[in-house]
C-alpha cells in the first residue's frame, strides 16, 4: 500500500494504491467518503475457472468485487474503454452508475535529441530508420504483427513498381532499417521462453537477416528503454483490445495542491486502484516519437491518426503502409512526434489530471453514503469473510453465501 497525504496537519486526503474494491466496505461502514479508481475489473484476471469448488468460488469472489466497488461514494475509471468493459461485467453496478473518466497521468521528460539517445544504445548506430517494439514476451502482446510488417516493409524497399532491381539496388541502396523487439523477459515462465523463441524463427523463416535488421533484446534496463522511446523513428504498439498499462511511473508532486476544502470539511479517503502509470504510446509521444498503434482499446483514446502516429488494422499490410509512411516523407517522424508531446502535455499530465480529480473528490464527499439494511450488511460480510479466508475456507463461506442469497430471496 502507498499511501499520500497532504502537508496539512489534519488528514485531508489519503491515496491508496490498492488493486482490488475489498477495503471499500469498512470505509462506508465507518462513514468515510471514498472515491474508488478502477484500472480493470479483477475478474477478468481469473481466466482458469476449471472445477465446480472454483467456480462456486470465483462466483462468491466476482460478486463480492461488484457489490464492494459500489460501496464507493464515486467511481472512476482510467479510459472509455475500461467504462465500456465495467459496464459489460458489473451488469447490476453497470447499470445503476456511470463512472467517470480520469485519464491517468505521465510526466514530460526532458528533451534529448535522438541522436543522443541513438549513442547510448549502439547497436542502433548506422541505422536511418529504426522501428522499436516494446512489450513483454508474451503471446497476447501480438508482437508477430511487429514481425511480419518489417517483413513485408523489407520487401516493399527493394521493390521499384513491380519488379525489383539488383542494378538499382547497387546504385542506390535502400535506407538501412531495424527493428528492435525489446521487453520484459522471465526464464522462469515458460511463455516468455517459447514466445521469444517462436519470434526468433519467425524473423528466420520470413526471410529476415536476423544479424542485421532485428534486434531481440530481453529484460531491458529503464536506461535502454528510454533511449530506444526516444530514438525510434516510431513505436509499433500491437496489442489488440488492449486497456491502460499499469506500470508504476511517480508519486505525486505537490499533493497539496488539491486541497480546496475548508477546515470543516470531512476526511476523504480515496481508493485508487492506479493513480500515476506508465504506458507506452504516452511515453513514446511524450519523447516526441510518434507511434503506430492497432485500432482499438486503449490507443484509440491516446493517439491521434494522422496527428501523433497512426492507427492501422490488425493486419502487417496496415501497419507495413504505416511503417513506410515514415521513410517516403522526410520529417514525418519528428512533425509527429512534436504534435505528440504537446498532445500529452493538454491531456495526459498531472497539471490536467487535478480539476477533474478535484472535481470527482468533491462529489465523493457531498453524496450521502445512505443506508444499508441488515441483510444487505451481513451479505457484504459474508463476501468480505471470503475474501480474506484461505482457499478451503472460501470453498466453505462459499456455499454459505449462496444459500444466504437462496433464503433472502424467499
Amino acid at each position: 500500500m502507498i499511501s499520500l497525504f497532504s502537508s496539512f496537519h489534519e488528514l485531508e486526503y489519503l491515496f491508496q494504491h490498492f488493486q482490488v474494491s475489498a477495503p471499500l466496505p469498512l470505509f462506508l461502514l465507518a462513514n468515510v467518503p471514498s472515491m474508488f479508481y478502477c484500472h480493470f475489473p479483477d475478474k477478468l484476471l481469473c481466466t482458469d475457472r476449471g472445477g465446480i469448488f472454483k467456480q462456486l468460488y470465483r462466483l462468491v469472489i466476482d460478486n463480492f468485487e461488484e457489490s464492494s466497488t459500489g460501496c464507493a461514494n464515486e467511481i472512476v475509471v482510467n479510459s472509455k474503454f475500461t467504462a465500456g468493459v465495467f459496464a459489460d461485467n458489473f451488469h447490476h453496478l453497470g447499470k445503476a452508475c456511470q463512472p467517470q473518466v480520469l485519464y491517468p497521468t505521465i510526466e514530460l521528460p526532458d528533451m534529448v535529441s535522438k541522436a543522443a539517445a541513438q549513442e547510448a544504445i549502439p547497436y542502433t548506430e548506422g541505422y536511418e530508420y529504426v522501428f522499436a517494439s516494446l512489450n513483454r514476451y508474451e503471446r497476447k502482446k501480438n508482437i508477430s504483427l511487429a514481425i511480419q510488417a518489417f517483413h513485408l516493409l523489407l520487401q516493399a524497399l527493394h521493390t521499384n513498381g513491380d519488379t525489383a532491381s539488383e542494378d538499382r539496388d547497387r546504385k542506390n541502396p535502400p535506407p538501412r532499417v531495424l527493428l528492435v523487439i525489446a521487453g520484459g523477459f522471465d526464464d522462469r515462465v515458460a511463455e516468455n521462453v517459447e514466445h521469444y523463441e517462436e519470434l526468433v524463427a519467425l524473423a528466420t523463416a520470413s526471410g529476415i537477416n536476423v544479424s542485421d535488421n532485428v534486434v531481440f533484446r530481453r529484460s531491458v534496463s529503464d536506461a535502454e528503454r528510454n533511449a530506444l522511446l526516444t530514438c525510434a523513428t516510431a513505436i509499433l504498439y500491437t496489442p489488440a483490445n488492449e486497456h491502460f498499462g499499469m506500470v508504476p511511473y511517480r508519486t505525486v508532486p505537490h499533493i497539496s495542491t488539491l486541497h480546496s476544502f475548508d477546515s470543516n470539511s470531512p476526511s476523504v479517503c480515496v481508493y485508487a486502484c492506479v493513480l500515476l502509470i506508465g504506458i507506452v504510446p504516452l511515453e513514446a509521444m511524450s519523447r516526441n516519437t510518434p507511434v503506430i498503434a492497432v485500432q482499438s482499446g486503449g490507443p484509440l483514446e491516446t493517439v491521434v491518426h494522422g496527428e501523433t502516429g497512426f492507427l492501422c488494422e490488425e493486419v502487417p499490410a496496415s501497419f507495413m503502409a504505416a511503417m513506410h509512411q515514415f521513410i517516403l516523407r522526410d520529417g514525418l517522424s519528428a512533425r509527429l512526434g512534436l504534435q505528440g508531446r504537446e498532445h500529452t502535455k493538454k491531456k495526459f499530465t498531472f497539471e490536467a489530471m487535478v480539476p477533474q480529480l478535484e472535481a470527482c473528490m468533491q462529489a465523493a464527499v457531498q453524496r450521502s453514503a445512505g443506508s444499508r439494511t441488515q441483510v444487505q450488511s451481513l451479505s457484504l460480510w459474508l463476501s468480505y469473510l471470503a475474501s480474506c479466508c484461505n482457499y478451503h475456507t472460501r470453498k466453505l463461506l462459499a456455499f454459505a453465501y449462496i444459500a444466504f442469497f437462496h433464503l433472502q430471496a424467499d
